[in-house]
C-alpha cells in the first residue's frame, strides 16, 4: 500500500473513532458521493471492511477440546461433540452448530449463529444474532444490538 493509501486509511480510522468527518488531503478527492460521503471516506470505509478469503478465518480445537472459530465472513456448518464448548469470535460469520454443544460464546460484530442445543449461550459485542433450537440453555447477552432467541 502506498504512503498516501496508508495515510488515507489511518485518517479514516481516526475520524471513525472520533466520530468526525474525514477531511481529505491534497491527494484525495472531496467530492460528495451517492450517500453524501466523500470519495476519500468511501475508500477508507472499503479499505477497513473485512475481506473474505481462504485465510480469513480458522476453526481449531484448543487444548481443553473447545472449538475456536475466528476471522471474518465465514459461512459453514460445524458439529459439536457431546458437551463440547464453542468460541466464535470475529465479524460477519454465519454458522450453524449441530449436535449437543456445551457452552457457546459468540463475540464480535454482526455474526449470525444457529445452535441446535447448548448448555449455555453467551453473546457479546455488537449486532450479533444467535438462535437455538432445543433445550433451555443458560443465557447471557452483553453489548449493543445483540439478540438471543429460541428458533421458531
Amino acid at each position: 500500500m502506498s504512503k498516501n493509501g496508508r495515510s488515507l486509511v489511518l485518517s479514516g480510522l481516526v475520524a471513525c473513532l472520533l466520530g468526525s468527518p474525514l477531511v481529505a488531503g491534497a491527494q484525495g478527492s472531496n467530492k460528495a458521493g451517492k450517500d453524501g460521503g466523500t470519495a476519500a471516506q468511501d475508500a477508507a470505509a472499503k479499505a477497513m471492511a473485512p475481506q473474505p478469503g481462504p485465510d480469513a478465518s480458522s476453526v481449531q480445537t484448543n487444548a481443553e477440546g473447545r472449538l475456536q472459530i475466528s476471522g471474518a465472513m465465514r459461512k459453514e456448518a460445524v458439529s459439536c461433540n457431546a458437551g463440547q464448548g464453542v468460541d466464535i469470535a470475529g465479524t460477519s460469520h454465519d454458522f450453524q452448530l449441530s449436535g449437543e454443544c456445551g457452552d457457546v460464546v459468540v463475540s464480535g460484530n454482526n455474526n449470525k449463529v444457529k445452535v441446535e442445543t447448548a448448555k449455555a449461550i453467551t453473546v457479546m459485542g455488537v449486532g450479533n444474532k444467535v438462535t437455538w433450537k432445543r433445550g433451555e440453555p443458560k443465557q447471557e447477552t452483553r453489548g449493543t444490538n445483540n439478540s438471543l432467541t429460541r428458533e421458531k
